[in-house]
This record gives C-alpha cells, sequence and structure tokens, in this order.
C-alpha cells in the first residue's frame, strides 16, 4: 500500500511540476517574443533615422558658392545645395552686404525664423563691433576664440549671440567695417563650420 501511495505522489508531483514548468516556458517564450519584436522595431527606427540623416547630408552636396562684389571684400561663401539663398549688395548703404540662407528656402526676415546663415557688414570698426559683446563675454553669455580666416585675424564668438538667440558668430576686420558671418541655431552648428572652414574675403 505505501508504495503506491509514494508512487501516486510522486506521479502527482511530477504532472504538477510539468504543468508549471510549461507555463513558465510560455510566459518566457512571449516575453523574449516580446523583447525580441521590441528590439527588431527600436532597429528598424534607428536604420531609418539614419538613412534619412544620410540622405539630408547627400542632398547637400555638391555645393553652391556665393561670391561678393570685390567693392564688398570679395566674400566667398560655400554653403549646401539643399539651401536657399537671398543677399542684398549695396554700395551706398550702411549695411554693404546683408545675405541671407537657409534650407530649402528663405523666409521673410521679418518672421520669427532662426536663419541656418546670416553675413553683414556692420559700419562699425572691428574694435567697435567686438566691444558691443564685450559684456556678454565678461558674464559668460558668449565664450570668445581667436580664429584666423584669409590671414586675418579675427574673433568667434558662441553661445547666447542675441536674446534667446544659440549660435555661433565670426567677426572679421573689413577695412574699416567688420564682417559679420553667423548661424542663429544650434542646429545648423555642423554646417555652419564647414562654411566657416572655405570662408575666404579680401580683407
Amino acid at each position: 500500500m505505501l508504495p503506491f501511495v509514494i508512487v501516486t505522489l510522486l506521479t502527482i508531483g511530477f504532472g504538477v511540476f510539468s504543468i508549471w514548468a510549461f507555463t513558465n516556458y510560455n510566459e518566457q517564450k512571449d516575453n523574449v517574443d516580446i523583447i525580441v519584436a521590441s528590439a527588431i522595431t527600436e532597429a528598424q527606427k534607428q536604420q531609418e533615422t539614419e538613412l534619412r540623416a544620410e540622405f539630408a547630408e547627400e542632398q547637400k552636396s555638391p555645393n553652391k558658392t556665393y561670391i561678393s562684389p570685390q567693392a564688398l571684400g570679395s566674400v566667398k561663401i560655400v554653403y549646401p545645395k539643399s539651401w536657399s539663398a537671398y543677399v542684398k549688395e549695396q554700395e551706398t548703404s550702411s549695411v554693404k552686404l546683408d545675405g541671407y540662407f537657409h534650407p530649402n528656402f528663405v523666409p521673410d526676415s521679418s518672421s520669427d525664423t532662426l536663419f541656418a546663415l546670416r553675413i553683414e557688414t556692420s559700419s562699425n570698426s572691428y574694435t567697435r563691433e567686438l566691444d558691443t559683446y564685450q559684456r556678454d563675454v565678461e558674464d559668460g553669455t558668449l565664450k570668445a576664440k581667436s580664429i584666423t580666416i584669409s590671414g586675418t585675424k579675427g574673433t568667434r564668438l558662441d553661445g547666447e549671440i542675441d536674446n534667446d538667440v544659440q549660435g555661433a558668430m565670426i567677426l572679421l576686420p573689413l577695412r574699416d567695417r567688420t564682417l559679420k558671418v553667423w548661424t542663429e541655431s544650434t542646429n545648423f552648428m555642423g554646417d555652419f563650420n564647414n562654411v566657416v572652414s572655405k570662408l575666404t574675403y579680401s580683407p
């Protein structure tokens, strides 16, 4: 009788264990399937993001080039092909060179658009123009460092270049004036650095 009871208990125990093990296996399998599916979805999203970024970069090449008249410093700007430009050249104006560069099309200058690239010749001398940013440099709102373009030393400013506008600006002496080249958004910082690396002019 005792052996029969033992065998019965063992059989029941084995059956319960088998059911528990099978149930646990199914739960683990479902969890693994969910994790795998989530990983695949995430990888696909990442790949799509990378492909879109790669396509956007390819659309920028080959570059376009703008060169101002010699009287305005022969400023040479090499910018992405996918950008548009609007440049005012006025030798008799206080602002002789005033340019806007932006992806796809150039919005109205009175809009709230943060332009990818701006160029301008200020009527101030280089020293006077630089002085207007001195307080911001001193309080840490802007970081200043020396930069050399076309053999001429200038200054690069990074930070809040205007009220609530984060970007970067290059100031260069241009005869009795100042050449200003800047971006109004950190979103275009990579493109801006590329523009600056190819920037040339006649001081």
